[in-house]
């Protein structure tokens, strides 16, 4: 007898979507969760994909109503950029065919993965919160439970037809089973904090969110404005940048942001209102995605970059993939390993065609981070740029967009 349907091991947007489908599917499932919620997290944007999803698990109505900033478009500037030349690409003016809604969402991700979480609850979902998974349980070579220690300190297995890894950048199962592969050539690190009084951006789109190219390296920074006035600003550069200059975070950063006017300009009176926090080599790939009685979503089956805010579309994705092969075998109720093999796998092949997209449009802005504006030049180019930037790589339509774009620079 099993304890649930599926194991879900973490309750952020993966496991929590995840969990939600299944509970809508009349299957039971327990999320394990070792924090509380509400807790921090950054990538506070959401692309207009992900809309579609939350509608089907019955929680964009809550989103809408909670007043997040509804994001219209993405503003670019580099360093030779002037105050009156500031590119803008208007990306709710091109919504993808059969779009629910237009715009994406800037949300404080403590608050939005509350709402997910708690919504997974009132479907029917068991939350174990401030539970630990510390292993996945094998037996003959087939996961068949987790292996938690509850916040007493109590240790006990949970088992289940099927185990799913949504445990983040932990990647729990992953390093267990030694699947997990740092990228030499994506070496990248970010640090990230939440200011206020950042200035006006000299033009009228006040909730677009902006990139700002620097002059150094692999390096750009983020400007997300949120409720309240108040701004996610990040900065991504090369790992081996960092170290490079022995001064304060506030420093550092103002001294890789200075050759940027525009950002410069932005951020000469703002006030950091939380500390800084710093993700070192955040990139890495996962060499198999599922086995027998397994599988990984969300970032637990990789991370490639926060540029293009692919993180949360990935995650939410990744879960409606995973339900509709799991769906399957849940109704068999008995399957054998032939059907599993044949459901898992379609998920992984459907999971890594838009995963790859994300890559290639990654290293292309890496490589060429100032051709955006020479590509806009370009009337059909803006429609495309703006049918990318919306989500969902997975559809053919929008990988051969990107094909398309990288064939331009």
């Amino acid at each position: 007898m099993f304890d649930a349907d599926v194991i879900i091991i973490g309750g952020g947007p993966a496991g929590s979507t995840l969990g939600c489908l299944i509970a809508n599917g009349n299957h039971t499932a327990i999320i394990i969760e070792r924090e509380i919620y509400p807790r921090e997290h950054v990538g506070e944007l959401l692309t207009p994909s992900v809309n579609a999803i939350l509608h089907r698990i019955g929680l964009l109505s809550k989103v809408d109503a909670a007043g997040f900033v509804r994001r219209e478009g993405i503003g670019w500037t580099t360093p030779r950029t002037s105050e009156t030349k500031i590119l803008t690409i208007p990306v709710a003016e091109y919504p993808a065919p059969r779009a629910l809604r237009c715009y994406g969402f800037n949300v404080e991700r403590h608050i939005f993965d509350t709402m997910l979480l708690q919504h997974a609850r009132e479907r029917g979902v068991q939350i174990l919160d401030r539970t630990t998974v510390l292993r996945v349980v094998f037996e003959n070579g087939r996961a068949i439970g987790v292996e938690v220690q509850q916040l007493d300190g109590t240790i006990r297995v949970l088992t289940g037809r099927l185990i799913v890894d949504a445990s983040g950048q932990r990647c729990l199962l992953s390093t267990q089973l030694k699947l997990v592969e740092r990228d030499p050539l994506r070496r990248q690190c970010a640090m990230y904090a939440w200011f206020r009084n950042v200035e006006p951006n000299h033009t009228s789109k006040n909730t677009y969110a902006f990139f700002h190219i620097l002059n150094h390296y692999r390096a750009w920074s983020w400007q997300i404005p949120l409720r309240d006035e108040v701004y996610s600003i990040g900065l991504v550069a090369a790992c081996n940048s960092f170290p490079k200059i022995n001064t304060s975070k506030d420093d550092f950063f103002k001294y890789f942001i200075r050759q940027n006017y525009i950002f410069t300009h932005m951020m000469a009176n703002a006030q950091r209102i939380c500390p800084w926090h710093v993700v070192s080599n955040y990139s890495y790939r996962i060499h198999q995605l599922y086995g027998r009685g397994w599988m990984l979503i969300g970032d637990a089956s990789g991370f490639i970059d926060p540029v293009f805010s692919s993180g949360v579309d990935i995650a939410m994705h990744s879960s409606v993939f995973a339900y509709e092969a799991l769906l399957p075998l849940l109704l068999l109720g008995h399957w054998s390993d032939t059907d599993e093999e044949f459901a898992l796998s379609k998920y992984e092949r459907r999971l890594r065609q838009g995963t790859d997209v994300w890559a290639n449009a990654v290293d292309l802005f890496y490589k060429s981070p100032h051709s955006l504006r020479k590509i806009l030049r370009y009337q059909p180019s803006i429609s495309r740029i703006c049918r990318f930037l919306q989500g969902n790589p997975y559809e053919v339509q929008n990988q051969l967009i990107v094909q398309h774009l990288v064939a331009q620079v």
